[in-house]
């Protein structure tokens, strides 16, 4: 069934009032009990940790339900003592609602408990609602999917003042004194996108980082974190697996070449098994045999293998592979026509399998429109919708601009095509998959509240169900915190308002600095908003000549319009210039130094320590950038002074990054490296200019 289909589609997190007859002054929380039932388990807190003993994707679903179910119950009991100011004791779990007291009841619509408390009113979604009861007050949690009960009761605690923010207890914001009842009180709807979360193929996550996706309302990460399988399905989580690897994997040449060389793709009249890992030749895609052995072999480990654990496979071909020059394969139609009809046949396989009972639970099969087949496909394949989903990639765009804005004419506008080409095709994308953190920006401190904000609410409006985005970071956030909070929130509802979201964060987060780190990210912001020509201009993306495109005399310094080295009023890519990213990251640095002047408590201190770390990476990385380009300038305009001094701030950079670890290996391989210099991804660069002007 299509999962779009069997999820409501409603985009909104609403509040609705009932009138309730109460006294002008709310009787305040003196104890409390939280009410669900732990059946089949012994009790609620059994049934909480009893992730391990769940088989998660057995037909029968009471276990799991169960287990998440009680989960939420204990996160209340956790948490809810924090928004009440209870002593301890005072909040207890009960498997019956008692007659007298305060009570939260979480059940399905059609249990008995929930059922009284709510008349038995329909219930289309998730729901958090005050009612009414003889003798006591009540709040009930429920919804159609055991996840709606962990979303409901983190809904709940967010609308009490218990609002995690970032990482761990230390990310947690609580109220500083007690809240009182909900009187009046209806939290419920439905995600604009059922599935949110991050694309991931490594084992790089932790605990602490599930618990704030779950706390979040995220659910989406990889099945190669194999140690944290029940907890991620405790917690809701679609589990992914596959991507670039499938061919190095599930049709390795090293297994097949030998007898069957027509299987793999033809070069210069050869057939060649260079499939290296994520990289190299594709197979011969034509050749139904090699097909349906690659489509076996994944069947295979779907049932009981590596993707054991696997929801969603991600059907990829290799990453910048060339493709087969035969001519059945040119027959075929483009990179993109011939890769659904390999996800076809691996579709049909998938099926084959669960119709004959060896394969137990629901997989999707997702192919990416991604750099050879961001390109529609040319002809029309039938039975492909509603079986074969495909994410696009938006890779190489611009973050200046939104992707849709028809301003942005030499980046952004050619990905916006292929998107509308690709609905044209019969074949709109399901979902999308962005590039906060390219595997380039190397976890940098960026942030892009309002380009997130109306990309998202784009998105919304084309109907994809399934939102991530690349190399998230796992740990040492720094301003990734904004990031990842506002991502979780927008992912839910797009329609929020970026400054209104940006405003609250830096209220819960950094209470005493709160104006500061408003201006700090909204320099931060500007500052960011032009990376991905300056990587360009710098060298990072866009050549392998000796020494990079900065050491290369005939190469064009600017070449991308959207960055100049001084503002200019252009009629369309119009971007910050290097002059003005160097003039936001000034005034970054003085909001962050004026917010860590104000904050007095440990906490919001530390919190602002972690955000200056980061910075300080982001400082000295744009520094070095921007030397190095200035190094340039100053060569080919014949100043050799001014050549020197930009490089002798390069090199005052470098020393900073040489110094930098960690900050850069807290996400993905791809988006990692050994230290900051090694992350600026111009090393060689450096080494031309530092032989010329080094000490």
């Amino acid at each position: 069934m299509n999962r779009r289909g069997a999820r409501l589609s409603l985009a909104a997190a609403i509040v609705i009032s009932a009138t309730f007859a109460c006294a002008p002054r709310p009787v305040p929380v003196t104890a409390l009990t939280i009410v669900t039932s732990p059946a089949p388990f012994a009790s609620i807190e059994a049934a909480a940790q009893a992730e391990s003993r769940v088989d998660w994707w057995a037909q029968d679903t009471r276990d799991g339900d169960a287990c998440t179910r009680c989960f939420a119950a204990t996160e209340l009991a956790r948490w809810l003592p924090r928004a009440f100011d209870l002593p301890p004791g005072a909040v207890r779990l009960a498997t019956v609602v008692p007659d007298t007291g305060d009570v939260i009841v979480l059940g399905y619509p059609s249990s008995n408990g929930v059922a009284r408390l709510l008349h038995r009113d329909e219930v289309p979604g998730l729901l958090v609602r005050a009612v009414r009861r003889p003798h006591g007050r009540a709040i009930v949690i429920t919804g159609p999917r055991r996840a709606d009960f962990l979303y409901g009761a983190c809904s709940l605690l967010e609308s009490l003042g218990i609002h995690f923010v970032g990482l761990g207890d230390a990310g947690t914001v609580t109220p500083s004194g007690a809240r009182t009842w909900p009187s009046t009180l209806a939290l419920g709807g439905a995600p604009a996108f059922p599935t949110r979360g991050f694309w991931a193929w490594e084992p790089r996550g932790s605990p602490e980082f599930f618990l704030w996706m779950a706390r979040n309302r995220l659910d989406l990460w990889t099945a190669a974190d194999t140690a944290h399988v029940p907890l991620m399905k405790k917690l809701g989580f679609q589990l992914t697996g596959g991507g670039h690897t499938i061919e190095s994997e599930f049709l390795p040449p090293s297994r097949y070449f030998a007898r069957h060389p027509e299987w793999y793709g033809l070069h210069a009249g050869k057939r060649s098994p260079a499939i290296h890992g994520e990289s190299g030749d594709n197979f011969c895609t034509w050749n139904a045999a090699a097909r349906r052995t690659l489509a076996d072999n994944i069947v295979a480990a779907l049932v009981d293998g590596s993707l054991a654990h696997v929801d969603e496979l991600q059907l990829w071909m290799l990453d910048g592979g060339r493709w087969c020059e035969c001519d059945s394969c040119r027959a075929q139609g483009g990179p993109s026509d011939r890769w659904i009809e390999v996800a076809q046949t691996v579709r049909a396989a998938v099926d084959a399998a669960t119709a004959a009972g060896r394969l137990h639970r629901s997989v999707d099969v997702v192919i990416p429109a991604y750099l050879e087949t961001l390109a529609p496909p040319t002809h029309l394949h039938d039975g492909v919708r509603g079986r074969i989903e495909v994410t696009f990639f938006p890779y190489f765009r611009c973050y200046a601009h939104a992707l849709a804005d028809s301003s942005c004419t030499e980046i952004n506008r050619r990905l916006v095509a292929a998107y509308r080409g690709w609905q044209a095709a019969g074949h709109p994308p399901d979902a999308v998959c962005e590039y906060w953190n390219v595997g380039a920006f190397k976890t940098l401190p960026l942030v892009f509240p309002h380009e997130m904000a109306t990309d998202l609410s784009w998105y919304a409006d084309q109907h994809v169900s399934r939102l991530s985005y690349m190399h998230a970071p796992t740990r040492l956030w720094g301003c990734w915190t904004l990031d990842q909070r506002l991502f979780a929130q927008l992912a839910w509802d797009p329609r929020q308002n970026p400054d209104t979201l940006v405003a609250r964060f830096c209220r819960d987060y950094f209470p005493a600095s709160a104006e500061a780190m408003r201006e700090h990210y909204r320099a931060l912001e500007r500052a960011s908003a032009n990376i991905l020509a300056l990587d360009h201009c710098a060298g990072v993306f866009g050549t392998n000549a000796a020494g990079g495109r900065l050491a290369q005399p005939g190469a064009r310094l600017f070449p991308l319009a959207h960055l100049q080295p001084f503002p200019m009023h252009l009629p369309h890519d119009q971007a910050p210039s290097l002059e003005e990213i160097e003039a936001a990251m000034v005034e970054a640095r003085a909001a962050l130094d004026r917010a860590r002047s104000q904050a007095k408590d440990g906490v919001e201190r530390a919190r602002l320590a972690e955000e200056e770390r980061r910075f300080a990476y982001g400082e000295a990385m744009f520094r070095f950038y921007i030397g190095l380009i200035r190094a340039s300038m100053g060569v080919r305009m014949g100043d050799e002074r001014a050549a020197r001094a930009a490089f002798a701030s390069a090199d005052s950079a470098a020393r900073v990054l040489r110094g930098i670890t960690d900050l850069v290996q807290a996400s993905a391989s791809h988006a990692n490296a050994g230290d900051g210099l090694e992350a600026s991804g111009v090393v060689p660069t450096y080494e031309v200019f530092r032989k010329r002007y080094g000490d």
